[in-house]
Parts: structure tokens; C-alpha cells; sequence
């Protein structure tokens, strides 16, 4: 990510996907960056909406696939 309109600073991610056995997996994210208190909460909700939404597009991918 280059550019961003959420109010945070020193933002690093990654996420990492293990497979775990046949058809499970297992996916880790990561997360740090710098964000005023009054903001804290809701840039929190709002990775873990993002978070949610990628392991829902990865749980449609590998549907398809099968």
C-alpha cells in the first residue's frame, strides 16, 4: 500500500496462509502502524472488516476450485 486515505501512520502488514491438511488452512495476519486514540477503535474494526471480507473471497476461491 502506497497511499492511504485512513488516518494512520508506519502501517506494515502481511498475512500468511499454512496449509494445515487436505482442504484447511490456516491464515495468520499481521498488522502494525501508529493511530490516534480517538481513532484506535475504529481503524481496529475496520482491518478486521477487511480481514473478514479477504478470508471470505479466499473461502469462495478455493469452493470454486474443488
Amino acid at each position: 500500500m502506497i497511499s492511504t486515505p485512513l488516518p494512520i501512520k508506519d502501517y506494515l502488514a502481511s498475512f500468511s496462509v499454512n496449509k494445515l491438511s487436505p482442504g484447511k488452512f490456516e491464515v495468520i495476519f499481521f498488522a502494525s502502524f501508529k493511530v490516534q486514540d480517538a481513532n484506535r477503535q475504529a481503524r481496529l474494526d475496520a482491518f478486521n472488516k477487511l480481514q473478514l471480507e479477504l478470508l471470505t473471497k479466499i473461502k469462495l476461491k478455493t469452493n470454486e476450485n474443488r
